[in-house]
Parts: C-alpha cells; sequence; structure tokens
C-alpha cells in the first residue's frame, strides 16, 4: 500500500493512499504517551503545529 502528501482542505497538508484499503484493515499503530485532550492543549499551548492522535 503506498501513501501519498499532498494539500487538504481541511488541514495544511493530507495523508492519502495509492489503493483502496480493506475494511477493517489496520493501517497504523499508535504508540506513545496517552494524554487527555486538556493535557495535550497544556503540553502543546506555544507550539505553532503539532500532529496529534
Amino acid at each position: 500500500m503506498g501513501i501519498i502528501i499532498r494539500s487538504s482542505a481541511i488541514h495544511a497538508a493530507g495523508c492519502y493512499t495509492t489503493s483502496a484499503i480493506r475494511k477493517g484493515a489496520r493501517v497504523a499503530e499508535y504508540f506513545g504517551h496517552k494524554m487527555t485532550k486538556d493535557q495535550a492543549d497544556e503540553r502543546y499551548e506555544a507550539s505553532p503545529i503539532t500532529y496529534l492522535f
């Protein structure tokens, strides 16, 4: 499965697939610290760009 990054109407850039993805297929695995929205807002308040999932 390939991906491309291009302009997005929702955000500055979006990640798109170049082929169909089977329903229910795992495409990414998150690993990292879990935090609430309030914790993330406080931690990254001074960051102009963040990528939080």
